[in-house]
């Protein structure tokens, strides 16, 4: 439900889309937002996932909190650009179906 790869399966269904769109936002992104507001208001200090699970589970599992989320940022979020333009072509429609073959994409 989270990033841009489930635009193509949306696109696939059609009209039932509408359905899939609001089963994600009231399975995932509510309790999301649910759950980083308890924290932001029981523990209003600077640092995010990191220092929420620092002060929750402590400096070992806080650290391996901080070391993921680096990893996610400089391995995995570059990685998005290659889905950009599957994304394309998806959004012009049928005429842009060779966007993704074009050796920007993934192979």
């Amino acid at each position: 439900m989270v990033g841009s790869a489930w635009v193509g399966v949306a696109a696939k269904l059609g009209r039932a889309h509408a359905a899939f769109w609001i089963g994600a936002i009231l399975l995932y992104y509510v309790p999301l937002a649910a759950v980083v507001i308890y924290l932001n208001r029981a523990l209003p200090i600077e640092g995010g996932l990191y220092e929420w699970a620092k002060q929750g589970f402590g400096d070992f599992l806080g650290f391996l909190t901080g070391w993921n989320l680096w990893v996610y940022a400089v391995i995995c979020v570059p990685t998005i650009l290659f889905m950009v333009p599957t994304d394309i072509s998806y959004l012009i429609g049928r005429g842009a179906e060779w966007l993704p073959e074009t050796g920007w994409g993934p192979r």
